[in-house]
């Protein structure tokens, strides 16, 4: 397999507070790196070391740079705080663009459709954070949503962040079997506090396993921390036979 020229940049969330929430983003990172794609992969964060400026800042004159956002959507820090990063070295890099993050990726729909079946689910909640401050994470959860109805997966969008909040599922008229599937890409506080204290568990749940809950038989699944299946999406995304011009197609 021959590989291209291409440094790959990995940018994800991370935490101050809870450093093990970058595991995710670094063991995709590795996969993409063992996929011998590239030249290089490196791997930043915009709450933690390293973070992306200073890699940026980090690396050599002329390359061809992709960028690629291990966030469910595009919220702030990918339209914002990642574009201003990335503006200030442009100029040194021979071409450079950001993608799509992976949680915009429609393999994202397809896991959960086929985990769905996998696991005879009469509904699947779709957990995801929500912002105060930008439209496109709660849309990208609500397009999620209706993709997956479209496929006849009776499914319904709780939020962290916005209402409908996680903590109200109860009042969801669902059946027996439940799959949910929070859209978060790391072990921050959300999925270790957030998720387990809304149904009632002790710690995070692990993916595959049933839980007896109020009367549910529910199975968790975190499509955004399966580095495997991301490095595969990556892999699509980061084709070279991608053009520069499909950058803003990429962020759409």
């Amino acid at each position: 397999m021959t590989k291209s020229g291409l440094h790959v940049v990995v940018v994800g969330h991370g935490s101050t507070k809870r450093p093990h929430a970058a595991n995710s983003t670094h063991d995709l990172s590795r996969f993409l790196f063992h996929s011998n794609h590239f030249n290089a992969v490196h791997c930043g964060f915009m709450k933690q070391e390293m973070k992306v400026r200073a890699l940026l800042q980090c690396l050599p004159d002329g390359i061809d740079l992709e960028v690629l956002p291990h966030f469910a959507a595009a919220g702030a820090f990918v339209n914002d705080h990642l574009q201003s990063c990335l503006e200030v070295e442009r100029k040194r890099f021979r071409s450079a663009r950001i993608h799509r993050p992976l949680g915009l990726h429609p393999g994202i729909s397809r896991q959960i459709a086929m985990k769905a079946k996998q696991h005879h689910a009469d509904d699947v909640i779709i957990v995801a954070h929500g912002s105060s401050v930008s439209a496109g994470p709660a849309l990208t959860a609500q397009n999620l949503c209706r993709d997956l109805c479209d496929q006849g997966i009776s499914t319904h969008v709780l939020f962290l962040s916005n209402k409908p909040q996680l903590n109200d599922w109860r009042d969801l008229k669902l059946g027996r079997n439940v799959l949910v599937c929070p859209i978060l890409a790391g072990r921050g506080t959300h999925l270790c506090e957030d998720v387990p204290n809304a149904f009632s568990l002790d710690d995070i749940p692990r993916a595959g396993l049933p839980y007896i809950v109020a009367g549910h038989c529910i199975t968790f699944d975190y499509p955004l921390m399966d580095a495997r299946l991301l490095a595969d999406l990556a892999l699509e995304d980061l084709s070279p036979a991608q053009q520069p011009g499909d950058a803003a197609r990429l962020l759409s």
